[in-house]
């Protein structure tokens, strides 16, 4: 099969309009995540990736009507943080705090999902999804909500502010 001219992909996009679509979904979307992949949405090349992609969104409009839709509070971009902590660079507060929220609100999504028992599309996408309640804990124990190390972070600490 030949390869499409990307021209040609570029030219019937735009008489498609799908730029505008993806920038008139990005207007729903609940998180700056959302928000960037919305914007790049690539168009489904196979009718099996449109229906997949449908799939999602008819579960997602189910739910939208039975519980209002889908939470995500608290959910952070932390991309940057998490590849800063590959290399074992220091976090700072807040950048902890921001992995923090995201783990929790990510736990609240899931278990929103996962409550509901008519919907396998959305269950398989987030089946593998894990939260790390613990360290959500553990930051919330060692820092404040406003991003400072909490004197409870530990006992040293803690004794050494007292004085």
């Amino acid at each position: 099969m030949p390869k499409a001219n990307p021209a040609i992909q570029t030219e019937t996009l735009n008489l498609l309009e799908w730029p505008r679509l993806c920038r008139h979904l990005a207007t729903f979307t609940a998180t700056n995540l959302g928000t960037t992949a919305a914007q790049r949405l690539p168009i489904p090349t196979t009718r099996e990736v449109s229906e997949a992609l449908l799939a999602q969104t008819v579960e997602t409009t189910q739910l939208e009507s039975t519980v209002g839709g889908l939470k995500f509070g608290g959910i952070r971009d932390i991309g940057v943080a998490l590849e800063r902590a590959q290399v074992q660079a220091i976090l700072s507060g807040d950048e902890l705090l921001d992995i923090a929220t995201t783990l929790s609100g990510t736990r609240q999504l899931r278990r929103q999902i996962d409550a509901q028992d008519d919907l396998p599309v959305l269950q398989a996408l987030v089946a593998d999804l894990r939260t790390f309640p613990e360290l959500e804990q553990e930051i919330h124990r060692c820092i404040d909500d406003r991003g400072k190390v909490a004197d409870r972070a530990s006992d040293k600490l803690g004794r050494v502010r007292q004085q």
